[in-house]
């Protein structure tokens, strides 16, 4: 009927619960689109793992993913916000009957807003290193030569992020080498700014 082909032509789809018509992008999200998977459900979390099997990864879950993957939901939130217009929200998971977020959707938002903190802080303590190429194959050099100052030596470690699952490299101070999430490199000089590393 009339108001049955109305309908046909908006296309919705549901991030953390709240709901976007993204049909002035057709071309992206309507039927043979390569985002048509995302609509017409929550699939938030196959925004951040890239599986998009309707049981296991095209659902509202994130339970058990690393929270340094979280933050990820926020930069998405927003990016539809920016947008398209939010048209509800979608009973379940994180907003209950009355479109009342749940209890789940305030933890989710309070966890993220405290890793951010976090982050926050660990790369204001531990800046990352500097990676140079080299002509020696698959090897680069990881330095921390840019931070020296008069008083102070950075040296590169592997360092273990709160909430993240692989470290990353970091400049390290003396005074905090011997922190639980700080590592040496194998192989690596412990004395030295810089540091030869295997690349994969």
């Amino acid at each position: 009927d009339d108001g049955k082909k109305a309908m046909e032509k908006y296309v919705h789809l549901a991030f953390l619960g709240s709901v976007f018509d993204v049909s002035s992008n057709a071309k992206m999200y309507g039927k043979d689109g390569p985002y048509a998977a995302f609509t017409g459900c929550d699939g938030t979390r196959a925004f951040l793992t890239g599986e998009f099997d309707r049981q296991s990864g095209l659902v509202d879950s994130l339970d058990g993913l690393p929270t340094s993957e979280l933050v990820q939901v926020a930069d998405w939130f927003n990016f539809y916000v920016d947008r398209y217009s939010c048209v509800g929200v979608r009973v379940g998971k994180y907003y209950d009957k009355m479109g009342q977020p749940t209890a789940d959707l305030q933890q989710l938002k309070s966890t993220i807003e405290k890793w951010v903190r976090v982050k926050a802080r660990a790369d204001k303590l531990f800046p990352g290193c500097s990676v140079e190429t080299t002509e020696l194959e698959n090897k680069n050099i990881l330095s921390c030569d840019s931070y020296k100052t008069e008083s102070t030596v950075y040296y590169p470690r592997e360092y273990y992020e709160p909430g993240s699952t692989s470290p990353r490299c970091a400049c390290v101070p003396p005074a905090l080498l011997n922190e639980a999430q700080i590592k040496l490199y194998a192989h690596c000089d412990p004395t030295s700014t810089h540091c030869f590393v295997v690349t994969s």
